[in-house]
């Protein structure tokens, strides 16, 4: 289980990533429809890393609260 959770935080994280980089494509060409489907994309995929992670006791600094 923890080696597909491990795999899963990975994809998700990847995925994030590039859909930052997607995103302020689409919004530089103004595709402001792509721009809005690329930031849904990632989103979800911000989500998923956040359970994965949560899955595998793990949490960033990014989501720590104080």
């Amino acid at each position: 289980m923890d080696a597909l959770a491990r795999m899963q935080l990975e994809v998700a994280a990847y995925i994030e990533e590039i859909s930052i980089e997607l995103g302020a494509m689409a919004r530089a060409a103004q595709l402001s429809s792509l721009a809005y489907f690329v930031d849904m994309t990632r989103l979800e995929a911000a989500i998923n890393r956040r359970t994965c992670q949560l899955q595998l006791g793990e949490t960033s600094d990014a989501d720590k609260t104080t």
